[in-house]
């Protein structure tokens, strides 16, 4: 499978994973002039893109999803929370481009079996994926927020693996955040911060010793 960060970051995300058939992206979280052009550079045109998989609803995560939908009739995978808090923010759909899906239930886009699962992040019903074609394992698991075993064994014996833990307490304490997230985030119960500074040896070892990790 082709795996190729497209964006990442705070200013925007996108995640293309393509088993030569399928080309699907994750998250596409910058303007669609912006991904179009990154998919070209990717050797992948934006017109043989099959969907999209949406992670959560964080504008990061989502500004350019409505207009690749409508620009090039995309079906947009999310779970029922995340289209929730997202519908209105994409502008105008074709009903059969919305897609519900539920952590746990898997899915088909021709010859790649995608498996949402759940992840610990400050959003509506976010989700990562792995992905399976060609008998590799492809697992994107964005925003982790503390560690727990359900997202960890997801991510367990994966030929790649992105992971983007981006939850640091002493960050968030003397950064420049509304007072409501500082205290929203915290207060959370049976959360163990997963600090930025831990996660590729948390990564690593998900990955196992025959696969590659990405830790942003």
């Amino acid at each position: 499978m082709k795996f190729a960060p497209l964006f990442s970051g705070s200013n925007g995300n996108a995640v293309l994973v393509s088993s030569g058939r399928t080309h699907l992206l994750i998250d596409a979280g910058v303007s669609g002039v912006r991904i179009q052009e990154a998919l070209m550079a990717a050797g992948v045109d934006a017109r043989g893109i099959s969907g999209i998989a949406v992670t959560h609803e964080h504008s990061d995560h989502i500004s350019g999803v409505g207009v690749l939908s409508r620009r090039y009739n995309l079906p947009i995978f999310a779970t029922e929370g995340t289209w929730a808090a997202m519908r209105e923010r994409l502008g105008a759909l074709e009903m059969r481009n919305i897609r519900v899906i539920r952590a746990g239930a898997d899915f088909f886009m021709d010859d790649m079996n995608i498996m949402p699962f759940e992840i610990p992040h400050d959003a509506n019903e976010p989700v990562g994926f792995s992905l399976y074609a060609g008998g590799m394992k492809v697992c994107v698991a964005t925003d982790i927020g503390c560690i727990r075993d359900k997202w960890m064994s997801e991510a367990e014996k994966s030929d790649i693996l992105l992971l983007e833990a981006n939850h640091d307490v002493d960050m968030l304490k003397a950064g420049r955040y509304p007072y409501e997230l500082k205290r929203r985030i915290p207060a959370k119960k049976g959360i163990s911060p997963m600090r930025t500074r831990g996660s590729p040896r948390r990564s690593s070892s998900a990955a196992g010793s025959s696969g590659s990790c990405w830790g942003t």
